[in-house]
């Protein structure tokens, strides 16, 4: 599948077009994003299984989110019930999908704790090479959270990019897990200054929505999941609209 290059602006137009897809069905989308959020937190109420769980069939619940949008895509109705459409269509590489995002969890807090560690030894051993020297203890965890907070940063950005087109990739086109991963990271490096504008934007965006007292975060979220579809569109023109999803 061919993606296209698009210019840096398309970033902005990008939340535009998600309002307008927002404002399509706002009630059904809202819904469906606030299912997706209450049964993520009550899954994490469940220690070690549920958070398991979570990442398992997020993006299962997620698809149906792209599979409404989907639907609404050709005018025809898109009941609430297409939000599990993911457990019928395309189930085994969106749980793949969730099983990558886990393991991927994993090794990058393993990454950054290992990060922090050796940042803390290190100090340890300069100031014993000093000839006993006391260490600064302040000066000491600023170092390991700069070492880890660079760490992490390196690692999340081509994660980011990875999942980004991913899971519409699977529900919408038909690709593989890992497939879609590729894919994925391949069209946002291609188009990385509209993804830098598309970030930046949401940064603002979550800033504000927080200053509410959380309340922006109610029109932010849904917002995401339509934006995205806005640029899923954009970068992947040729992609199929609304196979059968009855």
């Amino acid at each position: 599948m061919a993606y296209r290059k698009i210019e840096a602006g398309r970033g902005w137009d990008w939340y535009q077009e998600g309002w307008s897809w927002l404002m399509r069905a706002p009630l059904l989308i809202f819904s469906q994003v606030l299912v997706i959020f209450v049964l993520m937190l009550l899954a994490g109420l469940v220690p070690l299984l549920g958070h398991l769980a979570a990442m398992l069939f997020g993006p299962v619940l997620v698809a149906g989110v792209y599979y409404t949008l989907q639907r609404l895509e050709t005018g025809d109705e898109a009941p609430f019930e297409l939000l599990f459409e993911g457990f019928r269509r395309q189930f085994k590489d969106l749980v793949i999908l969730g099983l990558i995002l886990l393991a991927a969890q994993m090794v990058l807090a393993m990454l950054v704790l290992m990060a922090i560690g050796g940042s803390l030894l290190g100090a340890g051993g300069m100031a014993w090479s000093a000839g006993g020297a006391e260490l600064d203890p302040v000066a000491a965890v600023l170092g390991a959270g700069a070492a880890a907070g660079l760490l992490f940063l390196l690692l999340i950005v081509p994660l980011a990019m990875a999942f980004f087109f991913a899971t519409p990739l699977i529900a919408l086109a038909g690709r593989d897990a890992i497939g879609a991963l590729r894919l994925s990271f391949n069209a946002v490096l291609a188009n990385w200054p509209a993804f830098l504008v598309y970030v930046l934007l949401y940064l603002i965006f979550a800033m504000l929505a927080t200053l509410t007292f959380g309340l922006g975060w109610l029109l932010l979220a849904p917002l995401m999941f339509t934006s995205s579809f806005a640029a899923f569109r954009d970068v992947f023109p040729a992609t199929p609209p609304a196979a059968d999803a009855s």
